[in-house]
């Protein structure tokens, strides 16, 4: 039998992640590039989120499906060669 992924967890990590991750783009926005437009502060700012929060959240996943379905085993093979 195979664990089934946590999806309200992981949905909760995500949003936690990302909500961290943008305080402290936040917080270092100023002080990394001081005196630039709006503009470029926000497309600065979404560059920096997903730089910083795009491996955290890709972690978070793979950790969540490796749990549910194993190391190394995909549910596609999986299930061939239980058909098979």
């Amino acid at each position: 039998m195979q664990n089934t992924p946590n999806t309200p967890r992981l949905f909760a990590e995500i949003l936690v992640i990302i909500a961290l991750t943008e305080l402290s783009v936040m917080l270092l926005l100023p002080w990394i590039a001081p005196g630039i437009g709006p503009a470029a502060e926000a497309l600065l700012d979404a560059l920096i989120l997903v730089i910083m929060g795009g491996p955290l959240i890709l972690w978070r996943c793979n950790a969540v499906y490796k749990k549910a379905y194993g190391s190394g085993v995909s549910p596609s093979a999986d299930r061939t060669t239980r058909l098979s």
